[in-house]
């Protein structure tokens, strides 16, 4: 048997807008995506992901959260989700300057 311990350590990147989370996007670990989508479900114990439901919950970005939520991260490559997650985000950011 193997046991398996995560370690989460804070990053140096925050956000409270729209554009921020994509700048952080692009800067983060691939690591950092995972631990938000992946370990996410196991912390909660749902379907759910940290991104979503900040998105939801601190931007009221219902749609932009339902999309992430329903990607299939075991369909991806971390780097992959990052570039996936980027599209989702990029027309919510285009709508909002515009």
């Amino acid at each position: 048997f193997m046991d398996a311990v995560s370690v989460a350590l804070p990053t140096r990147y925050h956000a409270t807008t729209l554009a921020e989370f994509a700048e952080a996007l692009r800067r983060v670990s691939t690591a950092t995506i995972a631990y938000h989508l992946f370990e996410a479900r196991l912390r909660v114990g749902s379907e759910d992901n940290d991104f979503s439901r900040w998105l939801e919950c601190e931007l009221g970005e219902s749609e932009l959260a339902a999309g992430i939520r329903k990607l299939d991260p075991y369909t991806y490559t971390t780097e992959g989700l990052r570039q996936r997650l980027l599209a989702l985000v990029a027309p919510r950011m285009w709508a909002e300057a515009h």
